[in-house]
């Protein structure tokens, strides 16, 4: 059996944020073959639910508490050395409305997607993060955060709360292993007070960088005309988010820089649901080489982000 001293634990992902109903998670324990491990919760509300301890690569499984009061923290140590945070937001916030939608990001693949959020207003700010994958479930993404000097892993959360000071800003960056396939969705912002904000979603492979900007989209419009140029090298993409919580059918015209209209389609969202795509992929044969504009048009009361 190794050394306690050659024995290296690493904890994936370093911590879960839920929201105030708690929830079940799970902890991967990294460590060489030999190398023994127990696991133990410092607090009363955070359960233990499967093993507790083990020899080499294992796992913790975990059950969290409803909240019903002020927001919490705990811990889930591990090994005696690696700690895993545990946090459920306050139970009594209120008033909180839609600030507004980000309407695409992408993590792990390459993909990295760092989003800043601003308190804009003269006192503190509740701000709320809610992220959905393309059928509008939660998900559930790694979340860092750059301000911060914590060496612990990411938190895993799929929505979070944090409190903004007046004209204070918010990072939180997520990425994943480039082995892994990509996560995609969109990200819903609330708060009580007043938000501004924006996101960059960036692609790193070998020698080649590229990145956008979406803005925190505050339109809340059943319709969007977006510019496209698919020239000389360009390559344009489309994003759409559904923000209302029914299903909602989207009709689309594609018109040239002389404003023909050169095709009409209609795409189905589901509730909170989201929707990317390149026009190369999906409307080649009307696009190549070409330059215009796409719009999104959706029935009342249904509500996009694009």
């Amino acid at each position: 059996q190794p050394a306690a001293s050659a024995c290296i634990y690493s904890l994936s992902p370093g911590g879960q944020a839920f929201d105030v109903a708690g929830g079940t998670g799970t902890i991967n324990v990294t460590v060489s073959t030999g190398c023994p491990w127990a696991a133990a919760s410092n607090t009363s509300w955070i359960t233990l639910t499967g093993a507790i301890s083990g020899n080499g690569k294992g796992s913790v499984t975990f059950q969290a508490a409803p909240n019903p009061g002020a927001a919490r923290s705990g811990a889930i140590t591990v090994a005696g050395l690696l700690s895993f945070t545990v946090e459920e937001p306050d139970a009594s916030v209120t008033g909180l409305a839609t600030a507004g939608s980000i309407t695409h990001l992408a993590s792990a693949g390459y993909w990295t997607t760092t989003i800043t959020l601003v308190n804009t207003s003269s006192s503190p700010a509740q701000a709320r993060l809610s992220f959905f994958d393309d059928n509008g479930n939660p998900l559930a993404l790694p979340l860092s955060f750059p301000q911060l000097s914590s060496a612990a892993g990411p938190l895993l959360a799929s929505t979070l709360y944090r409190t903004l000071q007046s004209g204070a800003q918010l990072v939180v960056q997520s990425t994943g292993p480039n082995n892994q396939p990509t996560l995609s969705g969109w990200a819903q912002v609330q708060t009580n007070g007043v938000l501004g904000g924006f996101a960059v979603f960036s692609q790193a492979m070998g020698n080649t960088n590229q990145e956008a900007e979406v803005p925190l989209d505050t339109s809340h419009s059943g319709d969007y005309v977006v510019p496209f140029d698919n020239t000389n090298g360009s390559a344009s993409a489309m994003a759409l988010a559904n923000i209302s919580a029914t299903a909602v059918t989207v009709a689309i015209s594609i018109s040239d820089d002389a404003g023909n209209v050169i095709l009409s389609d209609t795409i189905t969202l589901p509730a909170m649901g989201h929707r990317s795509f390149n026009l190369a992929d999906r409307y080649g044969s009307v696009t190549a080489g070409r330059r215009g504009t796409l719009e999104f048009t959706t029935p009342s009361p249904g509500l996009i982000s694009v």
